[in-house]
């Protein structure tokens, strides 16, 4: 048998698959677990360093680490990501007929638009996109557009709302595709909603989130042009009109009173940085 830890290390090697493929292949390497959750920490921690800005990710780590069931406390942050509805609460909300901008291929915003249908889709390519959303949302019958990421300024001029997904967020901010920070300030200065998505899973108690921007600080020392090297930036709250969560639609400065996982103070120790800070 190969040890859990073992395949966390191989399941930390995956790249660009969605969230919860992810937290799932890590549930499953936690599935046969027999140790208790501390030790888990190095092969946590080297999930997290591989996948910096996906929330889900954090979420697992952290009520991994907190739980007396490593393996249940995995499976079930699966089933809520499965299960989750913010997709279903977007599509309720959206206005009939207007046009929508997002940026790369949001998930749980894309399922809601696919479910609407009378909804004119403008896609913002990112550095992590291709034309694959516009060409879904069409096979469905969408009326869907795929603009290079040099025109989101222009898209959101001529949109009725700009939904932005969180890849992760906090009680301040978001991480989302490269281009959402010009998305939502272009909406700001014109008028336009800014709708954010902050699905299951992917919202972050004030200490991780901290923890999460100081990993993506100390990468764009070296990497100034983007945040993370992987086509993600930061955006911040205040540029947004709504959070959609999945039990509820809720103002942005909500959030921080709301988490989906509690604060691991194993999380908050990163490259060059003291354990708890």
């Amino acid at each position: 048998m190969v040890h859990p830890l073992e395949q966390l290390r191989a399941v930390a090697r995956v790249d660009r698959v969605p969230a919860v493929e992810l937290v799932s292949l890590a549930a499953d390497a936690l599935a046969g677990f027999w140790g208790s959750p501390p030790e888990l920490v190095p092969g946590l921690l080297r999930l997290v360093e591989r996948h910096p800005t996906c929330g889900p990710v954090w979420c697992l780590a952290s009520r991994v680490l907190l739980a007396e069931d490593p393996a249940a406390a995995a499976a079930e942050l699966v089933v809520e990501l499965e299960q989750d509805s913010t997709a279903d609460r977007l599509a309720a909300a959206a206005p009939e007929g207007g046009r929508v901008v997002v940026v790369g291929w949001p998930d749980t915003a894309s399922v809601a638009l696919a479910e609407r249908g009378d909804l004119a889709v403008a896609a913002v390519r990112s550095a992590r996109s291709d034309p694959g959303l516009a060409q879904a949302l069409a096979r469905l019958g969408n009326d869907a557009e795929d603009l290079p990421a040099g025109a989101v300024a222009a898209a959101v001029v001529g949109s009725d709302l700009v939904v932005l997904e969180a890849e992760a967020a906090g009680p301040d901010g978001l991480v989302a595709p490269e281009g959402s920070l010009a998305a939502a300030a272009v909406a700001r200065a014109v008028g336009v909603p800014c709708w954010v998505v902050v699905p299951a899973g992917t919202l972050l108690p004030g200490p991780l989130w901290l923890a999460m921007r100081s990993r993506l600080d100390g990468r764009r020392a070296h990497q100034p042009r983007r945040v993370d090297g992987e086509g993600a930036e930061l955006v911040g709250l205040g540029l947004a009109d709504e959070v959609f969560r999945p039990d509820r639609q809720v103002p942005p400065d909500w959030l921080g009173s709301l988490a989906d996982c509690a604060d691991a103070p194993e999380l908050r120790r990163g490259p060059g940085l003291p354990f708890g800070t």
